[in-house]
């Protein structure tokens, strides 16, 4: 079945509740302020620019569906910090229960994989690839650039893979 719809519903069955809501209540306490800000900072932290909207178009192509909060919110913790401590720490703290292995368990029965595979694979497809600092570099070097001659060292200095 979709991927969104799965996660969505197994959250209701854990949760109780809609799993959009109940991550956007989470990050508000978690962190004091209204989360759209908080995800734009965060973002602009982790990707040295304003990357935030393309993160959140990037996500609701992948998912086909308005699943963008949840996803960046985790792919923030898997690039940000040691994922799987904060994850564990976080839902220990906002659920009072242990959230991480119920929700790996659940993640692994849906999508018949084990979900921190799925996860790493969801930031490979929402990054395009590791190619993001390639570009940034690229973008930096060609400021600077003039002439074709060095238009064309640029390129070839540049690893796009």
């Amino acid at each position: 079945m979709k991927y969104a719809n799965a996660m969505l519903e197994s959250a209701r069955r854990i949760q109780g509740m809609k799993y959009a809501n109940a991550m956007l209540e989470s990050a508000r306490r978690i962190q004091g302020m209204k989360y759209a800000n908080a995800m734009l900072e965060s973002a602009r932290r982790i990707q040295g620019m304003k990357y935030a909207n393309a993160m959140l178009e990037s996500a609701r192509r992948i998912q086909g569906m308005k699943y963008t909060n949840a996803m960046l919110e985790s792919a923030r913790r898997i690039q940000g910090m040691k994922y799987a401590n904060e994850m564990i720490e976080s839902t220990r703290r906002i659920q009072g229960m242990k959230y991480t292995n119920a929700m790996l368990e659940s993640a692994r029965r849906i999508q018949g994989m084990k979900y921190a595979n799925e996860m790493i694979e969801s930031t490979r497809r929402i990054q395009g690839m590791k190619e993001v600092n390639a570009i940034f570099e690229f973008m930096r070097q060609i400021q600077n650039v003039k002439g074709t001659k060095g238009m064309s060292k640029v390129f070839e200095s540049v690893k796009w893979t």
